[in-house]
């Protein structure tokens, strides 16, 4: 598998789920703001302000639109002063502050939430 052939389908299918991971979640994989992500649905998170106001209403639900009409899952919580975030793919839990949020080497939350890719 190389980074440019692989598929949803070969994830599923794949023995070796880190692996895997690694290969489907490369750099070469960018945010898309265009993709297919059905707005009568869902919507944008215009901005932090707008993701916290979310949070505080119960909305905990969300998703980043990815290339190739791809999304990736998530469950932000408010946790205090922190936010945890709960990543579907793997089940791995990051709290962070909001620093750490819009920081891409950290997650990819506030990156997607600054590129328009951010939906609830």
């Amino acid at each position: 598998m190389n980074r440019y052939t692989f598929t949803s389908k070969q994830f599923i299918e794949a023995e070796n789920k880190h692996e895997a991971w690694e290969l489907f979640a490369d750099n070469s994989f960018d945010f898309a703001a265009n993709a297919e992500i059905d707005e009568e649905q869902m919507e944008k998170v215009q901005d932090i302000k707008h993701l916290y106001a979310l949070l505080n209403n119960g909305v905990y639900e969300f998703c980043i639109s990815l290339n190739d009409g791809l999304i990736s899952r998530k469950f932000i919580f408010p946790k205090g002063k922190k936010i945890e975030i709960e990543n579907c793919i793997d089940g791995s839990k990051q709290l962070l502050i909001e620093q750490e949020l819009m920081d891409k080497s950290i997650t990819n939350v506030g990156y997607a939430l600054s590129k328009g890719a951010l939906y609830y």
